[in-house]
């Protein structure tokens, strides 16, 4: 008998295409074996959650009235609904000034725990949690923050009990507020709006969910907001706007939480300085201190001198004999990048009436020039500058770096370098010292070696700046709401 090659073909490829036929029928029915009870499951889970959103609002009617009693149906498979009010599950404290105690008290959640994670109402919203510990808002708290003002509602849970369901079922959750009354905390009696200036107001936060509050505080506030995963706890840090510091220039000043988001936050700068002795020459250097009795970079030098006698020339020439000359000069050093920009200049200042011996020179001022003294040509201006560049601002030009022998007004260099300092220590300053040490290497005149020969019970520095951190005003208050569970259909176990 002949067989001929292609009927051959024809039946390896009938058998062939009845396995995959096969292959595949199995890894659906295989596959579904487990998608079908998970896709039960999630849809279960996904019911509680609306349930819990439709209880936020109806939960927030009752803790505002004692008329209304809200009762909301819990629908699941197999999970447990808890009710916790005590403080070892959750709180809320906020500090004032020096760590003083403004308000304490139990947030108490309500929860939902079953095999796909679990649903909570918990500071006025809704959150759920996953197996693998990952957290998400899926309504927000009564925590709101705009920049200006903090408004904390506080709703606290009042009741301990649980229930369990076994086998399908449903729970009823009630809610109401005992007494309806919302009890004012701040400002209250001793509290006042607008907060103090130079105030720090700092909010902890104890939750299972702390990294869904961050990320709500981080993403939808004007707050920044910080986790100790350890603990559970996210803790908030605001400030009010910095007064005018009006101190003796030797005690220095402070760029504390200035606003870098500002490129010219910078409102008031004056140095208004005297001598020890009239007639005498004396230098005035700021920088910042060492940091752990180590040298800080970047650093930057802020000098003012006043000079005796006649003025010269960068070639050493005598100008003229005119006391109301001094020098400015910036020095900027970052050494880590191999930075070092100087700006100086001999510049003519304004005096106290009958006080030769006076130094009085506004750090804003426009019309002074300042030379840019470096070989390098600066790297810390320009828009290429993705870290340093601050944009245009209308009377603020620092849309290109600067070549040696090129110039920039005080009042920009003023700006620039103070904002850009904020920009490399945004955590806390920095501080301006008066320096201990003769800073060289700057032209112009005497530099660092006759700090101290200013007078310093009279010399003074004025420095306003708008601040990063700036509530202006605060209001806190508390409400009880009352929380019970009941069972309606189902296996229960209580």
């Amino acid at each position: 008998m002949i067989i001929r090659d292609d009927a051959v073909s024809e039946i390896f490829g009938y058998l062939i295409l009845m396995g995959i036929v096969v292959l595949g029928i199995s890894i659906i029915l295989l596959s579904g074996a487990y998608v079908i009870p998970d896709s039960k499951e999630t849809a279960q889970f996904n019911t509680v959650e609306q349930a819990f959103t439709v209880g936020d609002s109806r939960m927030s009617k009752a803790r505002f009235s004692t008329s209304i009693f809200q009762e909301t149906p819990f629908e699941f498979g197999d999970g447990t609904v808890f009710v916790n009010g005590t403080e070892d599950d959750s709180y809320i404290a906020i500090y004032g000034a020096d760590q003083k105690l403004i308000h304490r008290c139990a947030l108490g959640t309500v929860k939902y725990v079953g095999d796909n994670g679990e649903i909570a109402y918990q500071g006025g919203g809704v959150w759920v949690k996953y197996p693998n510990g990952g957290t998400i808002m899926r309504s927000p708290p009564d925590f709101n923050y705009n920049g200006v003002t903090l408004t904390l509602p506080i709703t606290r849970i009042d009741g301990n009990t649980s229930i369990a369901v076994n086998g399908g079922g449903a729970v009823m959750l009630d809610a109401s507020s005992p007494d309806g009354v919302i009890t004012p905390i701040y400002p209250g009696i001793k509290g006042m709006n607008p907060v103090p200036q130079n105030y720090s107001i700092n909010i902890t936060i104890k939750s299972d969910y702390y990294s869904a509050w961050a990320d709500y505080i981080n993403e939808r506030t004007s707050a920044i907001a910080v986790t100790d995963p350890s603990k559970k706890i996210v803790n908030v840090s605001l400030k009010t706007g910095i007064p005018l510091q009006n101190k003796l220039a030797i005690d220095g000043f402070t760029t504390e939480a200035m606003d870098t988001d500002d490129p010219t936050p910078i409102e008031v700068f004056i140095l208004n300085l005297t001598g020890r002795n009239p007639g005498n020459c004396y230098t005035l250097t700021y920088c910042v201190p060492d940091i752990d009795g180590a040298e800080p970079d970047p650093q930057l030098y802020i000098i003012v001198t006043r000079l005796n006698g006649k003025i010269k020339d960068e070639a050493g020439v005598p100008v003229n004999e005119n006391k109301n000359y001094g020098v400015i000069e910036f020095k900027y050093i970052d050494k880590a990048n191999g930075i070092e920009e100087v700006f100086a200049n001999c510049t003519e200042y304004q005096r106290q009436e009958f006080r030769e011996d006076s130094l009085y020179i506004d750090m804003l001022n426009q019309s002074y020039v300042l030379n840019y003294h470096s070989t390098n040509p600066t790297v810390t201006w320009g828009t290429d500058q993705a870290n340093f560049d601050t944009g245009l601002v209308i009377g603020y030009d620092d849309s290109s770096d600067i070549m040696p022998g090129g110039s920039k007004t005080l009042h920009d260099i003023t700006q620039h370098y103070l904002w850009l300092m904020a920009k490399q220590y945004p955590d806390d300053g920095p501080d301006y010292d008066i320096a201990e040490k003769k800073i060289s290497g700057l032209p112009g005149g005497p530099t660092g070696n006759n700090n101290f020969k200013f007078n310093p019970d009279e010399s003074r520095v004025f420095i306003k700046y708008r601040s990063g951190q700036d509530i202006k005003y605060l209001y806190i208050t508390e409400g009880v709401l009352k929380v019970g569970l009941s069972s309606k259909t189902g296996s229960m176990q209580s």
